[in-house]
């Protein structure tokens, strides 16, 4: 069969086109479909052409308006406009939760008429995230701003435009303008109203608007105009003129070779003028010839398909019938008349209903019946908030496709009857067949937000349902006894010892960029089969997602890592043992495309996984992948394309046509979901019905096995028993001690010099830095730095001479190694984190060596495993605090000069507001001290690992002590008093290495916050004044009293000598005090703390515990147990 041959059909075989729509032929569909892309492209140009001349200057400018009040309403002088702009947008804080919205629209004609905006015609809308909603929100419910139902309006998330169609009618326009009550994160908004937009936004927003709602035509005009995104928006820039439609048309008509001789002389014949029904014309002629070449191009392919396939299929199993088939189908197509009778659309249906009956013969697909979910797509379309019970949408769940592979298989739903309506996620079945677990949403639940999932269990053969989790008897107790995050249990996965790995919110944490939204962190658990034993398997600090075992018996899974580094690309895929032990990276850590993996899965009999390249903001859908570990740790190489039309979501575009869930039979045969709609960026919803099964196979087939148009079908999974993989039998002692404590772990560096690049200086120690995770949505800053990960430093161990190291670490809590210098100055900072189970010995290399590599051969003698040297300024728990530790340094060396004197900057520790600029734009600042204000302020002193703009790839010396301007003028002898002191110099370089960190911790009620008590603060200044004089007294409060750490408070340690321990700065003579039995120094001290204002701690449960919450969890502890 040749392309020529097909060619010679294609005019009869677009006009006799058999399918058609609700009755209406095929022909006609088309012409409707075109005729509407080309009103909405004319109606572009239109209104580009009509307000080419105009101003764009606004017509009206709202302030940045506070959302939770109730709606503004505005007056707009509109005489004469032909169209009207309305644009929604962030309000100077970003557009997170900008639920906005234009309430009670009225024009008012020149005799005093009026009319609804709403009856007026709209030419286009653009909105960012979500779509346009009228008279009601996103979830379906009345338009409420403020406490006030608004019953009509538009509903459009900013960013977001709204075009009128006014034709110079009216004078006056009066609306409301608000956000609804679904709003959260960012605090404003504004509105803008415009007679006129700039050409190039003009044609943006028509060029979004048509390719979300022609995604076919879109996709076309990617292709005949070169571009990788942006059809319509090229053509647009074209002019879309008469000369480039008819462009398009003779491009075409020569792919069709001779039978495109008709639309040549069809062309030749139509007006190339601009006049709008000329161009109209021509735009449907392009649509017309568009589509036969369409048709050309899947016929040609459908027989290279058929007779790869049967290729494919015969390596495995003869198939003398579908041979013999394939060859008659072969004689007809090449004897077929050229006439219009409808013959050609029935050998192509012949031709792909055979390649369907020749791939579904592969001894791998030998089985009877399927698994499969009818699930539709959660409401919010984000790699996190997707799996939370508030935003699923119900659904049958588990059904079983008896015979999948008849025409008409029977579909037999487990769970009908058994359960109330609710929402079904992520199934696994037992190495036997014989049982499945799945997540459960019970949609009884009337508040969606405190509805969540649990995981159930149930036979294959739908008998035998049980809960395991979310039970009476499951206490949902969170990590450090903190109670934010409702209970959520997700992904449940069979290991081979009859334990069940999940995932699950008791970790009781929060991702640091949601900006406010209830996203919590979810977590590696491990459950026994009965659902009892639950114990934290990883102790991450963001999201993971997906376990799955590999043959080998490790877990393989998904994490997210955004220390200090890009929180968006770095979603790789890791390695665990089912006791918790040896997380190992797999792929993808310096990998940025594809933005996210996920869904990994063995692929049987190969050393490959099969995953989904998939988006960050958006859903586990996307283009699907096999890895190959052997090929590398990052980069393409080890990447192989099984589904390469569709591309990378979000770093390579959006695409049209994704996958998910995929289940793999060998390298070459993958089953999946399958969606032909374009993939729905964060704020943007698939449809119910999205979703099929198909079969993926290595020739680029596409087969589709099921498909419900009202209910989507995900997660396929063959209902047979599979090979169960190895046994890892743990080696742990008892987690605790023989005096109850729980064991350290061991960590063993080979060589800690040995990494992926030259440190150029020896390494002389380690420091080690726990990382604490956000408990709560909302917090406030802890510093210079946007979204900032708290550390701890848990302390230092030298390394040995060949660059070894053997020591003890925390257990059970993620940890961050810096690799240090003779000065004690982190030449390397690992941007992710290590962790250990109780009793754990976890060995490395290097430092972030090439695992492809092999490692030098080294005597393993690092001696017996060493303590931590505790840091110095940091024996208070939580994290690092620059008020606790770094300002008494500053007090006590440099403040006299810096400050009290003239020099600058200023390094006093008086309390600032610091603004904390862009996202996520609340609060607004933070409170630092005046000494850390200004050095972060000043160019080039301290050198920060800033929020998104971080570097991809560590290197060595790239930020924090060594980069900056700091440390190296302090080492050069600017103060050599405080040079001589050792300790305040490594608390220094400890704060810069640490990027600057302000706060230790995520809390409302900081120590560092504490106001003065005035009655207190007077009564310590009077002492103040009759013990050291005016001079004294008279001093600034933070200059005296150090409110985070009291114990080290200038008018304390400055009067106290030295050999007790204090800094020695005032005579006996005047008023020094002789040592901390003193009497006067203990009344000194007691008047310090009576200076400070009341202060409560923060609540032991991690919530702010305020009258009116502002964390966004305090109403998690009243549901927990519900």
């Amino acid at each position: 069969m040749t392309m020529k041959k097909i060619s010679a059909a294609v005019l009869f075989l677009c006009f006799a086109f058999s399918a058609g729509i609700q009755g209406q032929p095929a022909g006609t569909v088309a012409a409707d479909a075109a005729a509407a892309w080309a009103e909405r492209l004319l109606t572009g140009r239109d209104v580009l052409a009509s307000s080419h001349s105009l101003s764009t200057k606004p017509l009206l400018v709202t302030p940045n308006l506070e959302k939770g009040k109730e709606a503004v309403y505005y007056d707009v002088d509109v005489t004469g406009c032909q169209q009207l702009w309305l644009t929604a947008g962030y309000g100077g804080d970003g557009n997170g939760g900008d639920h906005t919205c234009w309430v009670d629209p009225v024009f008012t004609r020149e005799d005093g008429t009026t009319v609804s905006g709403l009856g007026l015609p709209m030419l286009v809308n653009s909105v960012q995230w979500q779509r346009l909603f009228v008279n009601s929100n996103f979830r379906r419910e009345p338009i409420s701003i403020g406490g006030k139902i608004h019953q009509e309006g538009w509903w459009a998330h900013s960013l977001s435009h709204i075009c009128l169609k006014l034709d110079g009618q009216f004078k006056s326009f009066r609306v409301g303008v608000g956000a609804d009550k679904a709003w959260n994160a960012g605090k404003y908004m504004h509105f803008e109203i415009h007679a006129a937009l700039p050409q190039d936004k003009v044609a943006g927003i028509f060029a979004q608007s048509l390719a979300q709602d022609f995604p076919v035509e879109e996709r076309w005009l990617r292709q005949d105009l070169g571009v990788q995104d942006g059809g319509h928006a090229a053509l647009f820039a074209s002019g879309l003129t008469a000369v480039a439609v008819a462009d398009l048309v003779t491009a075409q008509a020569k792919r069709l070779g001779m039978p495109g001789q008709d639309y040549r002389q069809r062309l030749a014949v139509m007006p190339k003028n601009d006049k709008r029904e000329d161009l109209a014309a021509l735009l449907a002629f392009y649509h017309e010839v568009r589509r036969a070449a369409t048709i050309i191009d899947d016929a040609d392919k459908s027989f290279e398909l058929a007779r790869k396939s049967l290729a494919f299929v015969e390596k495995s199993r003869a198939l003398p019938a579908e041979t013999a088939e394939l060859a008659a189908l072969t004689a007809r197509a090449a004897a077929l008349p050229e006439r219009p009778d409808g013959s050609w659309p029935q050998l192509l249906s012949d031709l792909k209903a055979l390649r369907r009956r020749i791939i579904l013969s592969h001894p791998l697909l030998d089985f009877t019946d399927l698994l499969i979910n009818k699930q539709p797509p959660t409401t919010y379309s984000h790699q996190c908030d997707q799996y939370l019970g508030r935003h699923s949408r119900p659904g049958p769940g588990l059904v079983v496709l008896r015979n999948w592979k008849s025409a008409a298989p029977e579909a037999v739903e487990l769970l009908k009857d058994k359960l109330p309506t609710g929402s079904v996620a992520h199934p696994d079945l037992s190495y036997d067949g014989k049982k499945i677990l799945f997540s459960y949403c019970d949609h009884s639940v009337e508040n969606r937000a405190h509805r969540r999932f649990f995981i159930w269990e149930i036979n294959s053969d739908g008998t035998g349902l049980r809960q395991l989790t979310g039970t009476a008897n499951d206490a949902r107790e969170g990590e450090g006894g903190r109670d934010t995050v409702l209970v959520e249990d997700f992904d449940p996965c069979y290991l081979p010892d009859g334990n069940i790995v999940f995932v699950s919110t008791r970790c009781q944490a929060f991702g640091r960029c949601h900006h406010r939204r209830y996203n919590p962190s979810y977590l590696l658990y491990l459950m026994n089969g009965d659902g009892g034993g639950i114990r934290l398997l990883s102790f991450g600090e963001a999201n993971e997602w997906d376990p799955s075992v590999l043959p080998d018996g490790r877990i393989i899974f998904s994490r997210w890592d955004y220390i200090n580094r890009h929180d968006t690309f770095y979603q790789s895929l890791w390695t665990i043992r089912p006791d918790g032990t040896n997380t190992a990276h797999y792929y993808g850590n310096y990998t940025i495309n594809p933005c996210m993996l996920a869904e990994a899965r063995a692929i049987p009999d190969s050393r490959q996984v099969v995953c989904t390249a998939m988006a960050h903001h958006s859903y586990t859908a996307g283009s699907i992948i096999a890895l190959d570990p052997s090929q590398g740790e990052d980069g393409p190489k080890p990447i192989t394309r099984l589904t390469p039309e569709t591309r990378f979501p979000e770093t390579e575009g959006w695409p049209e046509g994704v996958f998910c869930t995929p289940w793999p039979l060998s390298e070459d045969l993958v089953l999946a979901a399958y969606t032909p709609e374009k993939l729905a960026m964060q704020g943007k919803v698939q449809s119910v019905g999205a979703y099929g099964i198909v079969l993926i196979d290595s020739l680029g087939g596409r087969e589709e096995i099921y498909r419900d148009p009202a209910m989507s079908s995900v997660s396929p999974i063959p209902l047979q028993p599979r090979p169960e993989p190895v046994l890892l039998s743990s080696t742990l002692p008892p987690p605790l001690d023989e005096q109850g404590q729980t064991r350290p772990g061991l960590l063993y560096i080979q060589n800690a010099a040995l990494g992926r690049m030259d440190f150029e200086a020896p390494i002389k120690a380690l420091r080690v830095n726990s990382i604490i995770g956000q408990p709560t949505p909302s917090v406030p800053h802890r510093g210079a730095v946007r979204q900032e990960i708290v550390k701890r430093v848990e302390g230092t161990v030298p390394v040995n001479p060949d660059g070894s190291a053997f020591f003890h670490v925390p257990s059970g809590v993620p940890i961050q190694l810096q690799a240090l210098d003779e000065q004690g100055m982190a030449v390397m900072t690992m941007r992710s984190f290590i962790f250990t189970q109780p009793g754990e010995t976890l060995s490395c290399i290097g430092c972030h060596e090439d695992r492809a590599l092999t490692p030098p051969p080294r005597s393993g003698n690092a001696g017996a495993p060493k303590a931590l040297t505790p840091s110095v300024n940091h024996d208070y728990p939580g994290g690092f605090s620059y008020l606790r530790s770094v300002q008494p340094i500053f007090d006590r060396h440099c403040i006299s000069c810096h400050g009290l004197g003239q020099a600058q900057p200023d390094l006093r520790g008086t309390p600032v507001e610091r603004p904390v600029p862009d996202y996520p734009g609340w609060p607004g600042t933070v409170r630092v001290a005046t000494s850390y204000n200004e050095l972060i302020n000043r160019p080039g002193m301290v050198k920060i690992a800033q929020r998104n703009v971080e570097t991809a790839v560590s290197k060595p010396r790239d930020y924090f002590a060594h980069a900056g301007k700091l440390m190296p003028f302090l080492l050069q002898g600017h103060c050599p008093a405080l040079l001589a002191d050792k300790d305040a110099v490594a608390t220094v370089i400890t704060w810069l290495d640490l990027n600057a960190q302000y706060h230790g911790d995520y809390s409302f009620a900081r120590r560092e916050d504490i106001s003065a008590d005035p009655a207190g603060e007077k009564a310590l200044r009077d002492a103040v004044r009759e013990r050291f004089g005016e001079a004294w007294a008279a001093q600034p409060y933070a200059c005296l009293v150090n409110v985070a750490n009291p114990a080290q408070s200038r008018v304390l340690m400055a009067a106290l000598p030295a050999a007790v321990g204090g800094w020695g700065q005032v005579a006996a003579a005047a008023g020094a005090f002789t040592g901390h039995d003193d009497p006067a120094w203990l009344h000194f001290r007691a008047l310090v703390e009576q200076s400070m204002a009341p202060y409560e701690p923060p609540a032991a449960d991690g919530t702010c515990k305020q009258s009116k919450c502002i964390c966004g969890s305090c109403w998690v502890p009243a549901q927990q147990m519900k």
